[in-house]
């Protein structure tokens, strides 16, 4: 099973986006599961449950809400509720493209034998905001959403330092 998790706060339409496109981009298996942990506002919180009830009521999607703020708390509780042999991490305001899991997971099947920890995953941030044009600066401002511009792969494990960055273990 693949489990897509993500961590959420204060998000409500770039979340509904980032479910959706990890629906499409999970087409390629019958045997998966998002898990969300939210620890929005006790305001906000309503919101997010009215706009992921669609897909809840399939039962592929699990929500679950934390009051603790922290979002490595959010993440470590998605990691933990999340049934999958692989998961499958993203920010909920990101899209995901509709072959980044698939690739991820076809790479970890070809080399069941190596270890991996971290892949980086074809992602495009939904906002577009400032900070995302100077954290990824190969970013194409006329990429199609769903699309890595300038990725490459990497043959040795390197640090990551940005916390956004989504990435598939198994």
């Amino acid at each position: 099973m693949i489990s897509v998790v993500m961590a959420s706060r204060n998000e409500v339409v770039n979340l509904l986006m980032t479910v959706l496109s990890a629906v499409e981009a999970l087409k390629f298996t019958e045997d998966w599961e998002i898990v969300v942990v939210d620890n929005s506002d006790s305001d906000v919180y309503p919101a997010v449950q009215e706009i992921l009830a669609g897909q809840m009521k399939f039962g592929r999607l699990r929500l679950f809400h934390e009051k603790d703020p922290s979002l490595a708390f959010c993440i470590q509780k998605a990691h933990d509720e999340a049934r999958g042999g692989y998961l499958f991490f993203t920010d909920s305001h990101c899209l995901i493209g509709s072959d980044a899991i698939s690739s991820c997971f076809n790479f970890m099947e070809q080399n069941k034998q190596k270890p991996i920890g971290m892949v980086h995953c074809a992602i495009q941030w939904a906002h577009r905001s400032e900070q995302t044009r100077k954290t990824h600066m190969s970013l194409s401002e006329d990429a199609p959403l769903g699309t890595w511009a300038g990725a490459e792969p990497v043959s040795s494990p390197r640090r990551i330092s940005w916390k956004g960055m989504p990435y598939m273990m198994r």
